[in-house]
């Protein structure tokens, strides 16, 4: 598997990180690649725990549709909105990639 650690902004102006081994930073240039192309990329990789994910890199140009996503902070504090914003996942482009996931791995 391919070890990947996202690490979101916890609160305003703070940094984000992605580290990862090679062989998942490959493979999320290939889904960034994808997203350009199709309008979102998928891959699995894992935490270096073992536990495994489905990255998603969506393509959304449409800044009222950015607009209305919920905010990527952890703190509680900077998380406004939570019950107002769309989720990432709801985006259609990734919605539809989340369906042949799961399609490919018969979980639907």
């Amino acid at each position: 598997m391919n070890t990947l650690h996202i690490y979101s902004p916890m609160i305003w102006h703070d940094d984000a990180f992605i580290v990862g081994d090679t062989a998942s930073l490959l493979e999320l240039r290939a889904a960034i690649d994808m997203a350009f192309a199709t309008g979102c990329g998928t891959f699995l990789a894992t935490v270096s725990d073992g536990e495994g994910f489905d990255m998603f890199v969506v393509r959304e140009d449409d800044e009222a549709v950015l607009n209305d996503l919920q905010f990527p902070y952890t703190d509680e504090i900077a998380c406004g909105g939570r019950d107002t914003r769309k989720w990432p996942a709801k985006h259609p482009a990734a919605t539809e990639a989340y369906a042949g996931v799961q399609k490919l791995r018969g979980t639907n």
